[in-house]
């Protein structure tokens, strides 16, 4: 149990130490990105091929972006702790 929480911590710790890499790797413009895709649906907007894939795209970013969230809840479930059935 203590190692899962452990592990827990650290996935915390390190979800917030990620965002601050990559937007030094953007240039310190944490809207450089938004900016990026917002370019990229209207270029597509016009081809439905195109547009197709780029919703292909955000779904497998959001699917992979989910791993830490559900290993996350996965350690916490396994802590046994009943917080639904507490009154």
């Amino acid at each position: 149990m203590a190692v899962l929480a452990v592990l827990g911590v650290l996935l915390i710790i390190w979800s917030f130490r990620i965002d601050p890499k990559a937007i030094a790797k953007r240039g310190g413009d944490p809207e450089a990105s938004a900016r990026r895709w917002t370019q990229r649906a209207r270029r597509a907007s016009g081809r439905p091929s195109l547009l197709i894939g780029l919703a292909l795209m955000a779904g497998l970013i959001e699917a992979a972006s989910m791993i830490p969230y559900l290993a996350a809840m996965g350690i916490i479930a396994e802590m046994g702790w009943a917080w639904a059935a507490a009154p």
